[in-house]
């Protein structure tokens, strides 16, 4: 036999593990049962934040190692500054870039159909660029990285 409850809104006895209640059709479950991906979604949350801080012995030594990245790598860009005409390679000497023209924009494509405008106090640098393949090996675009 089972075990009568009361409602959660009407308080009038019904079966106990019914989803709603038969008179007045009020959901009886809780807002973990009616809401399951949600949960879910809030574990896995919950799972990561719990991870990231009880892995943190170790955090300060990686971002002073990423430090030293970024600013080596801010440095090694600064060092060379190239200008319109100028010819350089890039992929250990296989590929020889000129560049051809500069432009500063303050829209990228048609703003009414799928452009980009420029966000406040920003530019967007037009670089227009030609490529050569100098070398026997061939070279496919993904493989491109200008270190």
């Amino acid at each position: 036999m089972s075990k009568l409850v009361s409602c959660k809104a009407c308080e009038k006895d019904i079966a106990k593990g019914v989803k709603k209640c038969p008179d007045c059709g009020k959901d009886q479950r809780n807002w973990f049962m009616r809401h399951k991906v949600m949960t879910f979604i809030a574990g896995i949350i919950l799972i990561s934040i719990l991870g990231s801080a009880l892995s943190g012995a170790g955090s300060e030594e990686a971002s002073t190692v990423s430090i030293e990245n970024e600013t080596k790598a801010k440095s090694e860009s600064e060092e060379t500054v190239y200008s319109i005409g100028d010819t350089f390679t890039a992929k250990g000497d296989q590929l020889e870039i000129s560049i051809i023209k500069f432009e500063e924009k303050d829209v990228v494509g048609d703003p009414d159909f799928l452009g980009k405008k420029v966000s406040d106090g920003g530019t967007f640098a037009a670089i227009q660029y030609t490529m050569k393949n100098v070398s026997e090996e061939p070279v496919g675009m993904f493989d491109l990285s200008f270190d």
